[in-house]
């Protein structure tokens, strides 16, 4: 269990892309395929946004209020599962502070 190097954590949307969902800005995140089981990737928004949500799935440690940052543990679907995974795209909801 590590953390993830930055460099293999990359921003996917457009540079000029306004996605959002009932006025939240939405930013989408790829971690590289490569990484093990239990490793740990943090992610903070491009903008100065509050990170308000997760909804894509991945365990997290958001706390209720929101936080500047997000620490993800990537995982798989099974204990028995040891070797690296594919890539994983993060999805996180923002605000303005």
């Amino acid at each position: 269990m590590a953390s993830v190097a930055t460099t293999n954590i990359s921003n996917v949307n457009f540079a000029d892309s306004k996605i959002s969902i009932s006025g939240y800005a939405i930013e989408i995140w790829r971690i590289a395929a490569g990484q093990l089981s239990g490793d740990t990737a943090v992610i903070t928004p491009l903008r100065e946004k509050l990170i308000c949500a997760v909804p894509s799935g991945q365990v997290n440690d958001l706390a209720s209020t929101g936080a500047s940052s997000v620490t993800i543990t990537l995982g798989t679907f099974s204990t028995a599962v040891t070797s690296t995974i594919g890539q994983v795209d993060v999805m996180i909801m923002t605000r303005p502070r």
